[in-house]
């Protein structure tokens, strides 16, 4: 039984990676992801770089139009070195994609298995590995969002834990190889993975050095620990340290900012999305999965009998309680409540997305059901959980195992078409964000490496990438042409270049483009650029030489202790694992073995009956379901038309001052799309032609929009936030997309190509709110109901802007008008702003009470007003009677009144 047991482990769980992944092998190609087609260029130009002899490049050419990238210089490269090993064996670039994501696969399960049974019990180990391969997150990963890298990232992070773990049971010369090694692969498989990876494991080592009751654990986990880390310091230590070479703060800011991107415990606890055939991007929420919900609850039952029953084995419940904390606490950082903390806690802004915390949580569900189905005394009770969690897994993953979204056949990809595919979708730099873009340069434009050599080095310099790291420049017989003293490359410059004119060797210093110089006062016939490395990437490559070399030399070293380490085994073993070294009943082999068989005969009779049970199809035109059909046509200069065939709320409908607005919209192009459109929101006030607020889409739906299939329809999430000065008015919520020149497309029937889809009363904000707090406390009462809570005076183009902040306390029986006068310093009336608050849109009779207003006013100032002190006199009047409010100063108010006014200092400077 012992012999059977690896062969037939293997065997489950290739069935199992069969149902989960059968979506992924349906058809030839790879789906056509938000994120997966920039990975397949990166690993095409990884596959090119090995045909040159470079097997672990920095610089990526053909991006930024041929003017290249250090994007392997920041960005991890695990995923692309290995299917890029497949690609150089003539394997097309798509099918060697999906054999790395399915081999990953296995090896997690495996690894999840093997974990969690050495730690616990194999029964414990089956239920671990069944629930974390299952997770929605990885459907999530390889069929729509596409980000490869992360993907491989969290399936590694098992084999890191199984690893450590058989370091701290028996550290032979195996473990002391194995543990450093899978930490360093780790590394380098995706950057904040690995970041969230170290923290757990740290957490972890702690933990098992706890419930062994052994420093053990904890020396040769730190000693791990650091050798794996200094294993990949070739690669982090540069990619941290010359951040500030890059233009980083793409990556932090916009689209990417952490706060525009929490969860809510509505799409946490979702029912599994039914995908439409018609959409090419089918909503799917971030979810930790029903499974895992039912798994959990299943787990804290059986401790909850065991303690009841005074059976409970205290590692097993210690294991449970931890995993349960990883998992309330990375899903309580996913959540908008804790936004103090994503700004408090180091680093964790860098994250980007509060969802990438869900591939931790998965992870601690492992390990917390792990130890209740460990905590149960008993064989039977143990499989029959088991049995128990292969039924949830695979009822809650049944809706993903139907997908029929479209593929793109992919069977490589060159350097001409990864430079027109960038220019086509905007990918700068085959990223999201243009983060990799060296700080000296700027955008480039159209195959601006081809114009710009024609234009520097002229029609008779031949230029070649002989291969990432190094270019050639040769003028024949010639000479290369130079201006001021040096001659202009068509590379980014970056500090990591060395250069070499006729053999000497010559300076490189960046042009004010952005460009390499190379430093030469006479005539020269060749260049050669090469790329030597940054300063950090000298040291990180130093440290992994070092650390490899003493690493060898302790294990070798380790081995002449073998025999203590032997007799130290046996005394540990004895002290708590709850039978890892036991084999597995045939009974639960069989059984487990049917389950899944069982499992993959369903999803096939399903799909053989063409009943379409958990799938759905919308008619064309049209969107199954949606709360708000519509159909309505956007067209563009440039001849390209687009339908909004609906809308629906994601989140609560309700306009918040300080919160996020999120709505979906689905659009349908009726040809295929020349241009990059941009999707918009505005909270629009028609009768003054403002919008208050606007939030926007680079790539509706996260696909651009040259890559939209006009036989499906993308599904497009807008979010928009308003002010927290927002008054409440009522506003529409109007939508709309932008061409390439930042223009608006045409409507019929809506105003400057804004379609108002509903109008919405923005909700009042209660005085002393925190976010509304004025600049300069100025309290006083106006009259009978308006209390002002001071002022803000903001500089602006043209004039101030002028922030009232009023406290209703009353309702007002009248509409008033506000006057603002300007005065100079001899009293003299300069200029007179008098007007309708809040721009007319709501009169003081309509103001609500117990409300917060903010009145904001932009002031604009005569063109010839000299330089000087001058003040704003600021109160209310009502036309109807012709006089002003009178005005009554709290005894705390440190600012200026006369009897019916604020009055607000200015200082015009000089011009």
């Amino acid at each position: 039984m012992r012999r059977l047991q690896p062969a037939w482990l293997t065997a489950f769980f290739l069935l199992l990676l069969w149902l989960l992944l059968g979506p992924l092998w349906a058809q030839p190609g790879i789906p056509n992801s938000a994120d997966g087609i920039l990975h397949l260029h990166r690993s095409a130009a990884m596959t090119r770089a090995w045909a040159d002899g470079v097997l672990w490049p920095r610089w990526f050419p053909d991006v930024y139009q041929g003017l290249g990238a250090p994007v392997f210089h920041y960005y991890t490269s695990v995923f692309y070195l290995t299917v890029a090993a497949l690609h150089s064996f003539s394997i097309p670039l798509a099918a060697a994609a999906k054999t790395v994501i399915s081999l990953f696969f296995l090896l997690s399960a495996l690894a999840t298995r093997n974990w969690i049974g050495r730690l616990l019990s194999p029964a414990a180990g089956m239920a671990a590995a069944l629930l974390y391969v299952s997770q929605p997150l990885f459907f999530r990963e390889y069929f729509f969002q596409g980000n490869y890298p992360q993907l491989i990232g969290l399936l590694w992070l098992p084999v890191v834990f199984w690893r450590f773990t058989a370091l701290a049971d028996e550290p032979s010369w195996r473990n002391w190889l194995l543990a450093p090694l899978t930490l360093a692969v780790l590394m380098t498989t995706h950057n904040l993975t690995a970041m969230l990876g170290c923290g757990l494991l740290v957490v972890y080592v702690a933990a098992l050095t706890l419930f062994r009751r052994s420093w053990r654990a904890a020396w040769v986990g730190a000693a791990a620990f650091a050798t794996g880390l200094g294993l990949s310091a070739f690669f982090w230590l540069p990619a941290l340290a010359d951040l500030n070479l890059v233009n980083i703060q793409g990556a932090r800011t916009g689209d990417f900012a952490f706060a525009q991107h929490f969860l809510s415990w509505r799409a946490l606890l979702s029912a599994p999305p039914l995908l439409d055939a018609r959409a090419a991007n089918p909503p799917f929420p971030h979810q930790l999965g029903w499974a895992a919900f039912f798994a959990l609850g299943l787990a804290a039952a059986l401790l909850i009998v065991q303690i009841v029953r005074r059976q409970a084995r205290w590692w097993a419940t210690g294991w449970a309680i931890l995993g349960a904390g990883i998992v309330v606490i990375c899903l309580g950082l996913t959540l908008p409540q804790s936004e103090a903390l994503w700004t408090w806690i180091p680093g964790l802004p860098m994250l980007q997305f509060p969802s990438r915390l869900l591939g931790p949580a998965a992870l601690g569900v492992a390990l917390s059901v792990g130890g209740g189905v460990a905590s149960w005394r008993g064989r039977r009770g143990e499989w029959a959980a088991v049995a128990a969690i292969l039924a949830a897994v695979g009822g809650g993953s049944a809706v993903f195992l139907f997908p029929r979204q479209p593929f793109l056949p992919m069977t490589t990809l060159s350097s001409a078409q990864t430079i027109v595919y960038e220019r086509e979708s905007g990918a700068w730099g085959m990223t999201g964000s243009n983060e990799f873009l060296p700080r000296w340069a700027g955008l480039p434009a159209p195959d601006a490496a081809e114009t710009l050599a024609a234009q520097r080095l002229g029609p008779t310099v031949t230029w070649t990438w002989e291969t990432p790291h190094r270019l050639l420049v040769d003028a024949g017989e010639g000479a290369i042409p130079s201006a001021d003293g040096g001659i202009v490359l068509p590379v980014h410059y970056f500090p990591a270049w060395a250069a070499m004119a006729d053999g000497l060797p010559a300076a490189v210093s960046p042009t004010a483009d952005g460009l390499v110089r190379v430093e030469s006062d006479v005539p020269v016939q060749v260049v050669m650029l090469r790329w030597r490395g940054t300063p950090w990437e000298i040291r990180g490559e130093w440290i992994s030489r070092v650390v490899v070399i003493g690493w060898l030399v302790a294990i070798g070293w380790r081995e002449k202790a073998k025999g203590k380490a032997q007799s130290d085994r046996s005394g540990r073993r004895q002290r708590g694992k709850g039978g890892a070294a036991k084999p597995m009943p045939r009974a639960a082999m069989i059984g487990l073995t049917v389950g899944v068989l069982g499992l993959i005969g369903g999803r096939y009779a399903i799909e053989w009956t063409g009943l379409g049970w958990f799938q759905r199809s919308s008619p064309p035109g049209a969107v199954t379901g949606v709360d708000h059909a519509l159909n309505v046509t956007f067209t563009s200069r440039a001849g390209s038309s687009v339908r909004l065939l609906g809308w629906e709320w994601v989140s609560s409908p309700r306009i918040a001052p300080g919160a996020p607005l999120q709505l979906r919209l689905y659009w349908q192009a009726d040809a295929p799309i020349t241009e990059s459109l941009q999707s918009f929101v505005h909270l629009y006030s028609p009768q003054i032609k403002q919008s208050w607020a606007i939030g926007q889409n680079l790539n509706p739906g996260r696909v651009n929009t040259t890559n939209w299939n006009p036989a499906l329809y993308y599904v497009d999430d807008v979010s928009v936030e308003a002010p927290p000065q927002m008054p409440p008015i009522a506003v529409d919520v109007a939508v709309g997309l932008l061409d390439d020149a930042g223009e608006r497309l045409n409507v019929a029937a809506a105003e400057d190509g804004l379609f108002p889809l509903t109008t919405m009363t923005v909700d009042t904000v209660r005085p002393g709110a925190a976010r509304l707090t004025p600049s300069v406390g100025a309290q006083a009462d106006f009259g009978d109901g308006l209390h002002l809570a001071g002022y803000d005076l903001l500089p602006a183009p043209g004039g101030p802007i002028l922030r009232l902040h009023w406290d209703v306390r009353r309702p007002v029986a009248e509409d008033l008008r506000l006057f603002i006068h300007l005065l100079d310093a001899e009293d003299n009336l300069v200029a007179q702003f008098d007007r309708d608050p809040l721009q007319g849109t709501l009169p003081t009779s309509l103001w609500p009470p117990d409300a917060r207003i903010v009145d904001e006013n932009q002031l604009i100032l005569p063109a010839d007003l000299p330089t000087g002190d001058y003040r704003f006199l600021v109160g209310w009047y009502n036309p109807a009677r012709d006089s002003r409010l009178p005005v009554q100063p709290d005894a705390t108010s440190a600012a200026q009144f006369t009897g019916d006014a604020l009055q607000v200092p200015l200082y015009v400077p000089p011009p």
